[in-house]
């Protein structure tokens, strides 16, 4: 699939999830989980859509 209207985007604020101790409330969440709490929050909080 070709796309021609491809534009460069730049988010320019930040987001993380909460600090934890290891091997707790984090012990059996995964990278990919917690990549994805802190990119829904990052959308979350700067009202991104697209």
């Amino acid at each position: 699939m070709k796309v021609d209207n491809v534009r460069k985007v730049a988010i320019v604020g930040g987001n993380r999830i909460p600090f934890a101790r290891s091997n707790t409330a984090y012990s059996y969440a995964s990278n990919q989980d917690m990549l994805t709490a802190a990119l829904n929050g990052l959308v979350d909080r700067y009202n991104l859509a697209g």
